[in-house]
């Protein structure tokens, strides 16, 4: 944990703003020194690299654990032992397949975990080193030029050489590498660069690429392609120089002093490139930076200044040049297997084939080399006739990831692997005095910028011991001295130097280390209790021996602000997103408020119980205020809106002027506000073309956002039809028919009642009903005619004859007529009733008519068919005059004669001759009935006509 301003959460920061120091609560007791934050490994072609991990200790463990956790790609490696601890140094090594990842590492003592720390992000995967030219380096476009600045890698996984560990000037020890860089588009001159401790750092648009190269260039779009197809990091190191031959590298590389082809005719101060150079620039990533990381390969693009309009360099040179050069890399490296990629590159206002020639004869010739993009075609035209553009950067990636994947540069090749660092030995002195050095080795310098084979140090940053094996640089791994022990814990320290705790805290003193603490009270406890002017003074001591000593303070104490107070600008019970302010009266130094907030006025957010505390000029601090319950009400979510029809891709609905829709909110369990007439219901029923929404409302009374718009879209209706009658009539007897037309220009059809009956303008119509022409137009608007009436009425039933009594007939039928038809031969009678007397024996039929009044047809009449034929005879055991029942039940008496006799005078007496009934019958046409009442007995009825009289005894059951 590194030393912070202030000691805890908010007050601490505040504290920091005002100029006060608070010491420092608690440090680390583990730090890991390596791998370092943003390193990429070298895998081998099995996936997998050997990670050296270490790192310090502060206090007393017996052991010490590993863990690998994947952030992106690779496997988990759960606690692993490390193998190697001793006074307060640890290290080991760990096996991980390729990904990107946390490591963290736990000390335990007898079962208890005691220290711990973490790193994150490191990898194992892909290190490419960039050499070349200008096309390699990466260019500074002139700002006629108008060109946009490369945008960021988007994975988090693309790493480069940290440029800001880069320093002008050349090394106080004289064995570090240095690096020149020249931009040929700015034609500033070469100037050189050494490096400090190699790290990294993500790498972005604009940020040059460790150690020469200029801005990120297309290379950032190619880590893209790799990360996300390989699953693995990536590094780069780009050691390009711009404006060379193939000529000045193969003569640097042989230590000469070349000239630039570009100032020929310059003072040799601009004439030359400085001694070794180019080619120092790759020869000292491969053998100082690749000592840490290994590499892949390096990725060669260069040729455009050999081009053949001007220097015009020979097949068989270039070929031989750049041989010389590859395999002096190889041979600085000291490994043989380091593997090229050489891009067939050229152009330079035109193209060079025999250059390109010459790149492909070597990729085909020489071991290890594999033909990388053909780019001479790519990004025409150029700036400056030479340099891509950045809407060529993609397309240049991508020639650069084809060529990789296609060549099986990741199978093919054998990678260098990462160097093992070696271990630095720390003795603490007599005088107390910490001495670094590297067992059996002798450092020519020191991360510190300290020289010799050891070096005593002080407290602080780690500690880093380089070493030369032939021309490769060997780093130890780094060395982390303790800090000097710092008493905090609830104690201030103004900038006056003075120490002191605030009225009502009970200060803790407290080491920065868990163990190993000598108090000058005797305590060696991390923490002891302080007191009003007592002198306190700490000393640690480290696992090796050496004691550091705390700077000494006298506590005092200091007067904390009154108990302060709070108000709201309104009702503390509200809508979320409700500006409602809490502040605090007093008017102090600093404010700290219960929810970490330390203005003096609030906007609270969220359902709590909020309090403020003060702060005056030393930092002390107040009591709580008085709590204020503060409810948040929340906002419902965005209803959305349903309808009962379709709502299409831009939120409209469409009827017809004579429809409706119904639109429905979604649920609330409060009430809804529409934007229509106010309706506060789940659903509203709508025509009017408009736009609609609708708010939900709280419980609490809080509405909702609005719901995205609805649109009602009103077609008119088609012009109204009318109807033809084009045959028959409106009202007709089952069994006929009326036709009917539409006239209407839309399309037709027929409803009867809500049922289509007809899809054209012609209607044939059977049956009763109320019928509409309707019409359809483009939209499927209809609209109907007025209503036409059709009524189809029933004809009579085909009646049946029945002898219902000796001289009487009578037409059954369930549905009779209203007049009936007797027929017998030739001759016909008609009657308005069912029943008919026959005058002669013979063969009858009957038909029944029904007579119908339908508006606006009038009359017409409806005639059933002709019933089967009925045979009547007289019954010959029949006197002409037939009266029954007799006996009667009930004294009602049927009276029916042969003849159809006039004026018969009919009475009825008593047998001791008192008449009961007397009368006269115009016409014995039909039956007759007589009631004489329930009276029992037995009666005489006596008939006179025409001077002849009958009579028949009468009997009615008691």
């Amino acid at each position: 944990m590194k030393n912070l301003c202030c000691m805890r959460s908010y007050l601490s920061k505040l504290v920091c703003l005002l100029g006060l120091v608070f010491s420092i609560s608690a440090q680390a007791q583990m730090t890991i020194t390596f791998p370092v934050e943003r390193i990429v490994f070298q895998r081998d072609n099995n996936n997998r690299a050997t990670v050296q991990i270490a790192g310090n200790y502060y206090q007393p463990v017996d052991k010490i654990e590993a863990k690998l956790t994947p952030l992106n790609g690779g496997n988990a490696i759960d606690w692993t032992a490390l193998p190697s601890m001793s006074n307060g140094f640890f290290s080991g090594t760990i096996s991980a397949t390729g990904g990107w990842y946390k490591l963290e590492v736990r000390g335990s003592l007898a079962g208890q975990v005691v220290a711990s720390d973490d790193l994150q992000p490191f990898g194992v995967g892909e290190v490419f080193v960039i050499a070349g030219q200008s096309n390699a380096q990466g260019v500074t476009y002139q700002p006629s030029e108008n060109q946009p600045s490369p945008s960021d890698p988007s994975d988090d996984r693309i790493t480069i050489a940290n440029p800001s560990n880069l320093r002008g000037g050349t090394p106080g020890n004289g064995q570090d590498p240095q690096f020149y860089r020249y931009d040929v588009v700015s034609g500033q001159p070469a100037s050189p660069l050494y490096p400090m401790l190699p790290t990294f750092r993500k790498m972005s648009g604009s940020q040059d690429v460790a150690p020469v190269g200029v801005g990120s260039y297309y290379w950032g779009r190619l880590g893209e392609l790799l990360t996300q197809n390989l699953n693995v990091p990536v590094l780069f190191y780009n050691g390009a120089f711009g404006g060379t031959t193939i000529q000045n590298w193969r003569e640097s590389s042989q230590g000469q002093r070349t000239i630039s082809r570009y100032c020929t005719s310059c003072a040799d101060e601009y004439k030359y490139f400085a001694q070794g150079y180019p080619y120092n620039n790759l020869k000292n990533i491969l053998t100082y930076y690749l000592s840490i990381t290994g590499a892949r390969t390096v990725l060669w693009m260069q040729g455009e200044a050999d081009d053949s309009a001007t220097i015009n360099t020979p097949l068989a040179s270039y070929v031989n040049d750049l041989t010389a050069v590859i395999q002096k890399s190889r041979q600085d490296l000291g490994y043989d297997q380091l593997s090229w990629v050489v891009a067939r590159t050229s152009y330079n206002n035109g193209v060079s084939p025999n250059i390109i020639a010459a790149q492909t004869q070597v990729a085909s010739s020489v071991p290890n080399v594999f033909l990388g993009p053909n780019t001479d075609d790519y990004g025409i035209p150029r700036s400056g006739g030479v340099h891509f553009y950045v809407n060529a950067y993609n397309q240049v990636a991508q020639g650069w990831y084809d060529a990789l994947m296609s060549n099986g540069v990741f199978n093919r090749s054998t990678p260098k692997q990462a160097n093992t660092l070696t271990t630095i030995s720390a003795v603490c002195g007599n005088t107390n005095t910490l001495t670094l050095s590297v067992p059996n080795q002798n450092p020519y310098g020191w991360s510190n910028g300290q020289n010799g084979a050891t070096i005593t140090v002080g407290q602080g940053d780690p500690y880093m011991a380089k070493m030369k094996s032939g021309n490769t640089t060997v780093f130890s791994l780094p060395y982390k001295v303790p800090d000097r022990p710092v008493i905090g814990g609830d104690i201030l320290k103004d900038n006056g130097g003075s120490t002191y705790f605030c009225e009502g805290v009970t200060p803790t003193l407290q080491s920065n280390y868990a163990a190993n603490n000598v108090w000058n009270t005797g305590a060696t406890t991390p923490t002891i209790p302080g007191a009003e002017g007592g002198s306190y003074s700490l000393t640690y001591k480290d696992l090796l021996g050496c004691n550091y000593s705390a700077e000494s303070i006298v506590l005092g104490r200091r007067s904390r602000p009154a108990k302060p107070s709070i108000t709201a600008d309104g009702p503390t019970s509200f809508c979320a997103g409700t500006p409602r302010v809490l502040a605090t009266n007093e008017t102090a130094v600093g404010y700290i408020w219960s929810n970490g907030a330390t203005s003096k006025n609030i906007q609270p957010t969220t359902t709590s119980n909020y309090s403020v505390q003060v702060l005056n000029a030393d930092q002390c601090r107040s009591v709580a205020s008085d709590a204020i319950q503060i409810t948040v009400n929340p906002i419902p979510a965005k209803p959305t809106i349903q309808a009962n029809r379709g709502i299409d891709p831009n939120r409209n609905v469409t009827i017809c002027a004579n429809e409706t829709v119904e639109f429905t909110s979604s649920p609330s369990d409060g009430t809804y506000l529409w934007n229509y007439n106010n309706a506060a219901t789940l659903s509203i029923s709508t025509n009017e073309a408009r736009s609609y929404t609708v708010q939900t409302i709280s419980r609490a009374n809080c509405p909702s956002p609005v719901s995205d718009p609805v649109s009602l879209k009103v077609n008119p209706l088609p012009a109204k039809p009318t109807v033809a009658l084009l045959q028959g009539k409106l009202a007709f007897c089952e069994g006929e028919t009326v036709t009917l037309r539409a006239i209407t220009s839309e399309r037709p059809s027929w409803l009867l009642a809500n049922q289509q009956v007809s899809n054209t303008d012609l209607l044939t119509a059977r049956i009763s009903g109320d019928y509409y022409a309707q019409a359809t137009d483009a939209n499927g608007c209809r609209n109907q005619s007025d209503k036409v009436t059709v009524s189809a009425r029933p004809n009579p039933e085909t009646p049946k004859i029945a002898q219902v009594g000796p001289y009487t007939l009578q037409a059954q039928a369930n549905i009779p007529g209203t007049r009936n038809s007797w027929i017998m031969g030739m001759d016909t009678s008609t009657f308005n009733s069912v029943y008919f007397k026959p005058l002669k024996e013979g063969v009858y039929t009957v038909k029944s008519v029904i007579e119908y009044n339908v508006a606006p047809v009038g009359r017409f009449e409806c005639t059933s068919a002709l019933s089967q034929p009925f045979s009547y005879s007289y019954d010959p055991a029949q006197d002409g005059f037939s009266v029954y029942p007799n006996p009667s039940p009930d004294g009602n008496f049927t009276l029916e004669t042969k003849e159809n006799w006039k004026g018969a005078e009919v009475s009825v007496v008593t047998t001791s001759g008192v008449v009961l009934y007397s009368g006269i019958i115009n016409e014995f046409n039909e039956r007759k009935f007589i009631s004489l009442g329930r009276l029992p007995g037995i009666f005489i009825i006596r008939i006179r006509v025409d001077g002849f009289e009958r009579t028949k005894r009468l009997t009615i059951l008691p």
